[in-house]
């Protein structure tokens, strides 16, 4: 449809404004003389962006008896169209197609009907029929890109949408439905673009906003999507998506209150969406309310049974309940093929955790491998970061190895003593700061970037970890406050209280963290490599740098003797004042061990520290790991030696973790 082509000289102002989307413009030009063809032109524009009325005042209902044109039978079909008429709208376009089969917008108003009549496949046909009459028909590309969606062809509605977005920039349907097809093709970075294109032109359009704000969130860019989302409830504050969207997003930035406020509101304003239930379910679920859990999905099931996602949070209710029979059949209701990507990796671990609770070691192996290898084809834009953090490792512990500490350039004392938590992913951390969470003298941080970001700041000026050496006293001040901003973001209560700051994964940091607080306390928690290695490969973590090696065993192993090998290299060659803790022992005897911990790093003993769990439970506090279930729950065994299960599946690697299963004093 070239409007520059058909537009005589009254119509054409009218044509262009309509292409680009100027409809106070079009409304405050007509009536002007038009062709049939001008006439038709305008009200596919009208269609296309949603002016059925107007498009209605342009099409004259004839009697059947007095359509003696194509343009009588196209209006016929388009009032019956909005008449829900779909068998009397499809009956009029043929009979325009009959009287002149070379007309794209005949093609077009059959296949519309067609569509609505659930002929998906005659629908198709005859939206591709449209484009093929008139390639620079944007209305025809935009509606054959959503029949292609709707049969499952993502990538051809993509090509078709993109057309329909460049035949007519002003399209704005055309730009949200490239940008969502992308989008569920986790496409982000192209989705992104598509919205970003249009919200140039309508800066302030709701749903372009919000989707846009899911790319951010995608991304991990939370504070952006964030900025996105509040703009729309500024403008609209009963937008039920956009509170949606912006309580999952708090419930990711920890604040449990603020996650569970907007899901609610959206729950009040869309209490028919099934996703608002889906998201309140998972925010109860992390949040450990168990009960609350049960009461949203019980609301949702009740609208909607077989929504996927409330199927799936459902399998999750009953494994939290031990009852994994019903949770495999929740789950056998699904149909992970056709879950967005995200969900079926969260399908897949679930099945996983539930066949391996049931103690089905190769149900659940398969399930774990097929969601890691789902998990490895998401994150393969992260492998040379990836490659290059397992590289980093190596490097550092070479350098330890052959550093002498006494050669380095001297540094004022500094009285703080903070205490560091590290090990490994799955070691333990976590269990250990929810038991210190509970001492009143001692500020608690969870896997915050707070030494991770003075090693940044150090290496973007010198070469790291070599610049360690050689700092001066006014490079270590800065990274110590450096250190202390973080710290207090994330903790205001350090400020009167101990730092106890926990980062899994951090042995290749022990060496900075020594030399700018040589007085810190560094308590490492070790477990059964083998049941860590395991562990980690079952986990659906957050994608990043580090987490991408767990999706194979293999990779596993070799990125858990890295960082030993770090942490080896850092022991051998620093006086680090440094306890090992096994988790094991922990489980076994925690009172002993917690009080043998709190005199080795000086803390007071309190009797709280033995009531995590509980802490955990009534809500007081939050764990945003992936153990959140498991330390709301009395310490208990079941994870100790779950390896053996799966030796099966660990055999290839266990003369790989040999030396170290024996060293840390365990057996094969």
């Amino acid at each position: 449809m070239d409007i520059s082509r058909s537009a005589g000289a009254p119509a054409a102002p009218v044509l262009t404004a309509a292409a680009a989307a100027d409809w106070d413009g079009v409304l405050a030009a007509l009536p002007v003389d038009l062709t049939i063809e001008q006439l038709q032109t305008l009200r596919e524009l009208m269609l296309a962006d949603g002016r059925m009325d107007d498009a209605l005042r342009l099409s004259v209902l004839k009697p059947m008896s007095e359509r003696h044109r194509t343009e009588d039978w196209i209006a016929a079909a388009l009032h019956a169209h909005a008449a829900e008429d779909f068998a009397q709208a499809a009956a009029c376009a043929q009979e325009a197609i009959r009287r002149d089969p070379g007309l794209a917008v005949a093609q077009n108003h059959l296949a519309r009907a067609l569509h609505n009549l659930g002929h998906p496949d005659a629908a198709l046909a005859a939206f591709r029929r449209a484009v093929q009459l008139d390639p620079a028909f944007s209305p025809g590309w935009h509606n054959l890109g959503v029949a292609e969606r709707a049969r499952g062809r993502m990538h051809e509605a993509i090509d078709a949408f993109r057309h329909a977005s460049q035949l007519r920039p002003a399209y704005r349907n055309a730009w949200l439905n490239l940008g969502k097809t992308e989008l569920a093709l986790d496409h982000v970075a192209r989705a992104q673009l598509a919205f970003d294109t249009w919200l140039k032109r309508a800066p302030d359009d709701a749903d372009a906003l919000i989707h846009a704000g899911l790319c951010e969130h995608h991304d991990n860019r939370l504070d952006a999507a964030r900025t996105r989302y509040e703009h729309v409830l500024a403008q609209q504050p009963d937008h039920a998506l956009a509170w949606l969207y912006l309580g999952v997003l708090l419930s990711q930035q920890l604040d449990g209150a603020g996650a569970r406020h907007a899901l609610e509101r959206a729950a009040q304003l869309a209490p028919g969406d099934p996703e608002v239930w889906a998201e309140l379910a998972d925010l109860h679920e992390i949040e450990n309310r168990i009960d609350d859990m049960a009461a949203a999905l019980q609301r949702g099931l009740s609208i909607a049974p077989h929504d996927p996602r409330l199927l799936l949070e459902a399998a999750i209710l009953e494994r939290r309940r031990k009852r994994n029979d019903a949770a495999l059949q929740r789950l056998r209701a699904i149909d992970p093929a056709h879950l967005p990507t995200r969900f079926a990796l969260r399908y897949h671990y679930e099945a996983g955790q539930i066949h391996d609770q049931a103690d089905d070691a190769a149900a659940a192996t398969q399930a774990f491998e097929r969601a890691n290898t789902l998990a490895r084809h998401g994150a393969r834009s992260l492998e040379p970061d990836a490659r290059g953090l397992a590289d980093r490792l190596d490097r550092i512990a070479s350098w330890l190895a052959q550093t002498d500490p006494a050669a380095w350039r001297e540094l004022p004392p500094v009285p703080d003593t903070p205490i560091f938590v590290y090990g490994f992913s799955r070691s333990g951390t976590t269990l250990l700061r929810t038991m210190l969470a509970g001492h009143p003298g001692v500020a608690t941080l969870e896997e915050k970037s707070t030494i991770e970001a003075c090693a940044a700041a150090l290496e973007q000026t010198r070469s790291y970890p070599e610049a360690i050496a050689t700092l001066s006293p006014e490079a270590a001040e800065r990274l110590r406050l450096l250190y202390r901003e973080r710290v207090l973001a994330s903790a205001p209560s350090a400020a009167e209280r101990r730092v106890v700051d926990v980062m899994p994964i951090r042995s290749h940091h022990a060496a900075l963290i020594w030399r700018l607080l040589p007085h810190a306390r560094h308590v490492f928690v070790l477990r059964h490599p083998s049941d860590v290695v395991l562990s980690n490969w079952m986990q659906p973590f957050t994608a990043n740098a580090a987490n991408w090696h767990f999706h194979t065993l293999a990779d596993t192993v070799d990125f858990y003797l890295r960082s030993m090998r770090c942490w080896d290299a850092a022991q051998a060659r620093l006086p680090i004042a440094h306890t090992v803790l096994r988790y094991e022992d922990l489980v076994d005897a925690p009172e002993p061990r917690l009080r043998a911990l709190c005199d080795a790093v000086d803390l007071p003993w309190y009797d709280a520290l033995l009531r995590h769990d509980q802490r955990v439970r009534d809500g007081g506090e939050r764990v945003t790991t992936s153990s959140y279930h498991q330390v709301a729950q009395p310490v208990y065994r079941s994870a100790m030696d779950r390896w053996r299960r799966y030796r099966d599946v660990l055999d290839p690697h266990l003369p790989a973790l040999a030396p170290l299963i024996e060293r840390f004093g365990y057996s094969l």
